[in-house]
């Protein structure tokens, strides 16, 4: 081994007979083999302080045939003199130019001959004395080709960085060590891993040379990743030997920002992915890691972070762009491949790192199962004895019991087909259809744009490979997890884990989520599960302390505010939610409002014009992510009502019964005012950002509670929409001033004398602790009353007809199956029939893109004029005209459930019935109590041919002849 040029020494084995004369060689002396000859590179540029004690370190190895290779990557100041201090002997090659550590670093292939390993080095590592002999021992031992040591900190060894890495199949990096995690040999064996990270590695030099060495297109990070993952490939193996420990200062952080290191990351993850991959396994990868890739620049878009999203972009353009470079490069790798694809598997870990860690609340977890399983408990253990996780344990566990134990029904068995929980009766393909159709079915069909639900649940649907059943079961039941997870991350800037823990308890015991259940109204679980995710992103967007630096300071991992950030993420976050339910918007407009108006009066104005700014400029933001389809909401001719629907309520709630949440049959009892009670204790005790947020957090459960009782009581000039959507905001900010009750008690209490404060802080714990009783016992229902029974099995017979036909559906808003239009019928002379509306269904009973109104202009308003012309008595045969519609049925509910199955008990209105009651052309025909149905025989099949003898005479006369014969056309 020597630089080209120089006469390698002679490294025959001294126990080899030729060496000897004949008569020696029948009894040979012992002799050690001489030890394999090792080159350690070290890339440099501009080092730092650190690098005296990497060259100290590879000067005191106790490897005997060990020889140091310094490649200089165009420093300003030349490293030699440092260098020969301790290695006088070591060897530097200065480069013109710095193309990064693997480009500089494959630079001693050209430099070198005879070394039977590499041992590629930073220059902030300095291994210890036996490091590099422990590498060759393990390589030679265990016949692998790639061998890294266990990197600890620089300056404290010990605390552990890395011990080898795993990856997910999109290249994306899995570890069993937290940065900084204390050393205590736990992860001392010695296992097959699947990249060595950067730091110390050996390589056996013919493998390297096999391979082509680094990747020279990769100028910095996951040049380890695609060195490893081209081991992989040829069939070598990588092996991580914990006894060789090697310390790293990690000074790239001081030579590269944040941005850049996070674009090089996904750039050059991606682009080994491409390379390494057989060409059948990339094409089922990507486009997985397509959608993770989307996921990411959502929710990085959704929190603010986008130069994330930027960077995520910009890596897929980076990599396409240099589609042929990786082509060729990809046919290499193919050529000198020795492991299928299916076997390196194996070193992977399971779905996505991202999002696995992400649903964790972690950065990384480990490289196999049980890695990931003893990292989490060990450190759960740690926080449970230091006390920091207790309560949110406690919390969790409570949350979680009574939640799960709530909804066991709901989880083994199929969700009822009951209100507006309409079966998703089509799959992917028929939805997407649907969106980029411009036609709608519902009412007698029109022209408009279709709702941005149908592309969203396409999308759904495909991920979950058109199990639709499935999708709606983890939908409603998602929907109450993700707004427990935003209730519990809400307070996090507050530093206080009893905070979070609070209001994660508060939140999921106040019963709007549940009673949005048992009531069937996708849009308020929406609604319930976005609220506390839009409170702290518009408290981001105002900057108040601890979201920001306003009034206050930051808390800890808050960013520096971003409005712009902030606008595209509660735009985002609005858009997904209106996508269910529209109603959102004018309710955030009230929050926004609201919080404005809390923070004056609470004295605290500054920060509104960003909070005006943020929340106003991200509901922009949401309507302009549903063009075309919200123009149907702002256009001249349109319906507010189209925005919040036309829900009501039978019994107006008392302002009691708003402040215990009672809107459904969940919850309902005064212990329930607890909450309530333990909300009121930052405004008695709280100082500073603590008292203001609690004002503001008043000011909007006051503002939506008091709308929505004067809206129960009709004194208001527009329609809401329904109660629970309404007080989801609400319950949030009863949380949020129950956690601030407990960072005022840690903080505030103490500056005051012992006296009445003090035994309000008791009153209030107590108060939070009956609070959550009332939820508690009603969990025992097992699906929080949600009716057990579903209209399949009562409508059955539809199913029998042939299609081409459609059910009139007409009563209270709150029963009715399916979202409707209003529905006036005169009474004399005037319309006196409040909270009736109409819709139709096609085929028998509606669904899931029966779930968004339609618009009313064009024909639908027929349906209107034969009911009222029926309504004024002007006929008695409503049948014949409602025949041309292909209305077969009429039906008219009294409850969103069968009978004796619960639900939602509405009366049918009298107008309605008495009108059909009338009618001689439609028949009665007995079903449940809880429905009125009848069958108009004369009903067109759609579309149809209409007999020869009804074409006499005047239009009128045509519309109310016998249509009983017409037959179907494309029948």
């Amino acid at each position: 081994m020597s630089p080209r040029g120089v006469e390698p020494a002679d490294l025959r084995d001294p126990g080899d007979p030729a060496r000897y004369p004949a008569a020696l060689v029948e009894t040979p002396a012992p002799s050690r083999p001489a030890a394999p000859a090792v080159v350690a590179v070290v890339v440099t540029r501009d080092p730092g302080p650190w690098l005296e004690q990497a060259v100290d370190a590879l000067a005191a190895q106790d490897y005997s045939n060990l020889a140091v290779l310094f490649i200089d990557a165009a420093s300003d100041t030349d490293p030699t003199p440092r260098i020969a201090r301790a290695l006088p002997n070591a060897y530097v090659r200065r480069l013109e130019e710095n193309r990064g550590f693997g480009a500089s670093a494959n630079h001693v292939r050209e430099i070198v001959d005879g070394a039977a390993f590499f041992c590629f080095l930073h220059d902030d590592a300095a291994p210890e004395p036996g490091a590099i002999r422990t590498l060759v021992d393990e390589a030679v031992r265990s016949n692998a080709g790639i061998v890294g040591g266990k990197l600890v900190q620089l300056d404290d060894r010990r605390r552990l960085l890395q011990v080898g890495e795993s990856v997910d199949k999109t290249g994306e990096r899995s570890t069993v060590v937290d940065p900084g995690e204390l050393d205590q040999e736990q992860y001392d064996a010695v296992r097959d891993v699947f990249v060595v990270p950067g730091g110390c590695t050996l390589v056996r030099a013919d493998l390297f040379e096999a391979i082509g060495g680094f990747d020279e297109s990769i100028d910095l990070l996951n040049d380890d990743l695609s060195l490893c993952w081209r081991a992989h490939v040829a069939g070598a193996r990588v092996v991580v030997a914990p006894d060789a420990v090697i310390g790293h200062a990690e000074a790239l952080g001081e030579r590269s920002d944040t941005s850049l290191r996070r674009q090089r990351l996904i750039r050059h993850r991606l682009r080994t992915m491409l390379v390494c991959y057989s060409r059948w396994h990339r094409v089922r990868v990507l486009p997985q890691a397509a959608f993770v890739a989307v996921l990411e620049i959502i929710y990085s878009l959704l929190t603010g972070r986008r130069g994330q999203a930027r960077d995520v972009v910009a890596a897929w353009r980076w990599n396409w762009r240099r589609r042929g470079e990786i082509r060729a490069l990809h046919r290499k790798v193919e050529g000198f491949r020795g492991v299928p694809d299916a076997e390196i598997r194996r070193f992977q870990v399971r779905g996505f790192s991202r999002l696995n860690a992400f649903l964790r609340g972690t950065s990384s977890r480990g490289a196999s199962p049980s890695d990931r399983a003893e990292g989490a408990w060990r450190r759960f253990v740690t926080g449970v004895r230091s006390g920091e996780l207790r309560w949110p344990v406690v919390a969790w566990a409570i949350t979680i019991v009574i939640v799960a134990f709530g909804s066991r029904h709901l989880i083994q068995r199929p969700i009822a087909t009951v209100g507006g929980f309409l079966p998703f009766d089509e799959g992917p393909g028929e939805l997407f259809d649907a969106f980029l159709s411009g036609w709608r079915t519902t009412g007698l069909g029109s022209s408009s744009p279709a709702p941005t639900a149908f592309g969203l649940l396409a999308g759904a649907g495909a991920v979950f490979f058109g199990a639709m059943g499935a999708l709606r079961q983890v939908l409603l039941l998602g929907s109450i997890a993700v707004g427990l997870v935003g209730a519990y991350r809400l307070l996090r800037p507050a530093a206080s884990p009893r905070a979070q823990a609070v209001a994660l308890v508060v939140y999921g015991a106040i019963p709007v989520a549940y009673d949005a259940v048992a009531d069937a109204r996708w849009g308020s679980l929406a609604v319930y599960a976005a609220t506390p995710w839009l409170l702290g992103q518009l408290g981001r967007a105002a900057g108040w302390a601890p979201f920001g630096p306003v009034d206050g300071d930051a808390g800890p991992g808050v960013r520096r505010p971003d409005l712009v950030g902030r606008v595209a993420s509660i735009g985002l976050l609005l858009a997904l939610v209106a996508a269910i339910d529209p109603a959102v918007l004018p309710v955030v407009a009230v929050v926004i409002v609201a919080l404005a108006l809390g923070s004056a009066i609470a004295g605290a104005p500054r920060g509104v014009p960003r909070l005006l700014a943020g929340g106003l400029g991200g509901l922009v933001v949401a309507v302009a992510l549903h063009v075309p389809w919200m123009l149907d909401f702002v256009l001249p001719g349109a319906r507010w009502e189209q925005v919040v629907g036309h829900a009501g309520v039978a019994e107006t709630p008392t302002l009691g019964a708003l402040f215990r949440f009672d809107v459904g049959p969940v919850g309902g009892s005064l212990l329930a005012l607890g909450f309530p009670i333990a909300a009121t204790l930052p405004l008695l005790i709280g100082r500073g950002w603590r008292f203001d947020w609690a004002v503001r957090a008043w000011t909007v459960a006051l503002a939506l509670i008091g709308l929505t009782w004067a809206g129960g009581e009709d004194r208001l000039p527009l329609a809401l929409p329904p109660a629970e959507t309404m007080l989801a905001p609400a319950a949030a900010s009863m949380a949020i001033a129950a956690g601030l009750g407990v960072v005022a008690f840690e903080i505030d209490l103490r500056q005051y004398h012992f006296g009445w404060r003090q035994v309000a802080s008791i009153v209030a714990g107590v108060a939070l602790v009956i609070g959550a009783v009332p939820t508690m016992l009603d969990a025992g229902n097992g699906r929080w009353y949600l009716p057990g029974g579903d209209l399949e099995s009562t409508f059955g017979f539809l199913e029998e007809e042939e299609p081409g036909f459609r059910v009139l559906w007409i009563g209270h808003p709150d029963v009715l199956p399916l979202p409707g239009h209003a529905l006036d019928l005169p009474d004399g002379d005037e319309p006196t029939s409040d909270h009736v509306v109409y819709a139709t269904s096609d085929d028998g009973l509606p669904g899931i893109t029966d779930g968004w109104p339609g618009s009313e202009d064009g024909p639908t308003q027929l349906i209107e004029d034969a009911m009222a012309l029926a309504a004024r008595g002007e006929t008695s045969r409503l049948g014949r005209l409602l025949a041309p519609m292909a209305i077969r049925y009429v039906v008219v509910p009294t409850a969103s459930a069968p009978r004796p199955l619960g639900g939602v008990q509405r009366p049918a209105p009298a107008q309605v019935t008495g009108t059909l009651a009338d009618q001689l052309d439609l028949a009665a025909v007995p079903v449940n109590p809880a429905y009125t149905v009848y069958r108009n025989d004369a009903a067109l099949p759609s579309p149809a041919m209409i007999p020869a003898t009804a074409g006499s005479g005047t239009a009128f006369e045509v519309t109310a002849g016998d249509l009983v014969g017409a037959e179907p056309v494309l029948g």
